[in-house]
């Protein structure tokens, strides 16, 4: 049997009382199809999550009683931190729907040299979060990962990271298996990967200076959604999760 679905709210209320309005009473009511009497998950980004029967279904107002709340278990043990390049079309969204999937708990666009996208409006920010929040209620998360507005990456990478920092870039003379095998146990990973055109050799030796790990992936050089992906669930094996 399926599990209710899923909604956001910024908070589970104290009175046992939740109500849905709007567009996610209406994605309920006409798409769903639940009406008085159906079962609903609520879940407010802090790891708590409340199931709910529906007392009073409106054109585009729920309201409901929490008949039991619970912990959501589902986030990593780890800390993943990722800095992906900014990309252009449908593959930044992508990236951070996946990002979001695999349990990432931050992620700050980067500006790096060869970036092809490079405006980042306040439509864009909403809409991205609005991919994060959707992800985070499709697959189970307990969590809303934190999306910080674009950073330049020389600015990034001049602030104090604990825990892993990594670079990715196809010419690291060591993989990052073998990296993850010398630094052992985290509790935080950094991971920063490049646009479509990659790192240039300028930025890579910056990352250097700075302290952070360069790190190649295998031999086949990954495109810029891929990059991000490969790492997370590397990074998740090494610390236990798969």
């Amino acid at each position: 049997m399926s599990e209710p679905s899923r909604f956001f709210v910024p908070a589970i209320p104290s009175d046992g009382l939740v109500r849905l309005e709007g567009a996610e009473a209406r994605h309920a009511l006409q798409v769903l199809r639940l009406t008085a009497g159906d079962a609903f998950r609520v879940f407010d980004g802090t790891s708590r999550e409340a199931l709910c029967r529906i007392t009073e279904a409106a054109r585009d107002r729920i309201e409901a009683r929490v008949e039991r709340e619970r912990e959501v278990c589902a986030e990593p043990a780890v800390r993943l931190c990722f800095y992906p390049s900014l990309s252009k079309g449908d593959r930044f969204s992508w990236t951070l729907q996946k990002l979001c999937e695999l349990g990432a708990s931050d992620i700050t666009p980067v500006l790096s040299e060869r970036c092809v996208a490079r405006d980042w409006t306040e439509q864009k920010s909403i809409r991205y979060r609005r991919i994060l929040l959707e992800s985070s209620k499709q697959c189970g998360r307990g969590r809303l990962p934190v999306l910080h507005d674009p950073v330049p990456l020389e600015s990034l990478l001049g602030r104090p990271m604990d825990g892993v920092a990594l670079f990715c870039h196809e010419t690291a003379e060591q993989t990052l298996s073998r990296t993850l095998q010398e630094f052992g146990a985290f509790e935080t990973a950094h991971v920063f990967t490049g646009p479509e055109g990659g790192y240039s050799p300028a930025e890579f030796e910056l990352a250097v200076e700075h302290g952070v790990r360069p790190v190649r992936m295998g031999g086949i050089i990954l495109r810029c959604e891929t990059a991000p992906l490969a790492a997370a669930a590397a990074l998740l094996f090494a610390s236990g999760q798969f």
